[in-house]
């Protein structure tokens, strides 16, 4: 009997090749291969719509460079997340399933009751889901990175702080509150005087002896600062309009400024403190660095973890890499995905 010239599994490969879809628009379209798991188009456009939805973003508005890097992007998360899962021992899976449920128990009561947690699920644009694979992705991370001990010492601490002067001057600033009657652009003379008579009027009574509090709520116009007695975040040179730049250095902690106009209106304020320029001190923020450099070095294990394994596993793409992708590369966790509590 003459041999055929295919075997039996070679046919059945070539049947399922000839039955694969070739056009990359089709959902059935395979992007990417790791392993023996396939990512479809269609899952792949299910992936880039929750990332747009999750970062605000209007897919209808990219141009084709833009909406194919975010493709891109969005195809080597999936692959990441493959290869991590793939490379987790069934007591390593076990492990980051009860992490999971743990982590997610603890988001959900943060909201009381079921109903306040999906609602904020809906503000976000996320689903469970989401959040899981987030947490497990991360939790399968922690859990293939070898445990040496390098946590980051005071060292290195002080090594991240020496090397980065510029980073710790705190200019001066000055904490006011103040009351604001608005004038419009094009008030008439009769209008603009109004309001200075206002604004005249209202610094009369805190002078008399009236709390400034009070005397703003009533009065200002501001509406950011009118609920908080006028209250102002502290601020530095720069950062207001400079005629209220310059009444607020130029008065004296515990006093009032004269009635000034700047193009809101008239206002007058009070400095309740100014704190003098500083170098913060290795002392003050040695945790917080400690933290950081932690964070750093856990981020450049995780992307090379991911990378090693990603030249270990069999991975194929099926789509052809944008010319130039101008989103990060990925490799490390993003960002947690948590609804917020409101």
């Amino acid at each position: 009997m003459k041999a055929l010239p295919f075997s039996a599994a070679a046919l059945a490969l070539a049947l399922v090749a000839a039955c694969a879809p070739t056009d990359p628009k089709n959902p059935k379209f395979i992007v990417a291969q790791v392993g023996s798991a396939k990512i479809t188009r269609a899952q792949l456009n299910d992936e880039v719509s929750k990332m747009t939805k999750r970062i605000g973003m209007d897919a209808a508005q990219l141009n084709e460079d833009q909406a194919s890097s975010l493709e891109w992007y969005a195809l080597n998360e999936m692959v990441d997340r493959l290869v991590v899962r793939q490379a987790l021992s069934a007591e390593q899976n076990a492990e980051v399933t009860r992490q999971v449920d743990e982590r997610l128990s603890g988001i959900k009561s943060q909201f009381g009751d079921d109903a306040g947690y999906q609602k904020a699920l809906e503000g976000e644009g996320l689903s469970e889901q989401e959040i899981r694979d987030d947490i497990a992705f991360r939790a399968s991370i922690q859990a293939l990175l070898p445990k040496d001990g390098s946590a980051p010492s005071m060292d290195d601490a002080k090594a991240f702080y020496d090397s980065n002067p510029e980073l710790w001057k705190s200019p001066e600033q000055v904490r006011a509150r103040h009351v604001l009657v608005r004038t419009e652009p094009n008030a008439s003379i009769e209008q603009s005087g109004a309001s200075k008579k206002a604004a005249d009027a209202a610094r009369a009574r805190v002078a008399k002896g009236e709390d400034f509090g009070k005397v703003a709520s009533e009065v200002s116009e501001d509406p950011g600062s009118k609920t908080q007695g006028g209250e102002l975040p502290p601020f530095g040179r720069g950062q207001m309009v400079p005629e209220f730049e310059k009444a607020a250095f130029d008065t004296a902690p515990g006093k009032m400024s004269p009635v000034f106009k700047t193009d809101y209106g008239y206002h007058f304020l009070q400095v309740l403190e100014k704190k003098a320029a500083r170098t913060v001190p290795f002392e003050e923020v040695a945790p917080r660095i400690v933290q950081a450099v932690g964070q750093q070095k856990e981020a450049e294990s995780a992307r090379k973890l991911v990378a090693e394994l990603k030249e270990k596993a069999k991975v194929e793409l099926h789509i052809p890499e944008p010319g130039s992708a101008q989103l990060a590369t990925p490799g490390s966790p993003a960002p947690e995905a948590t609804p917020t509590q409101p």
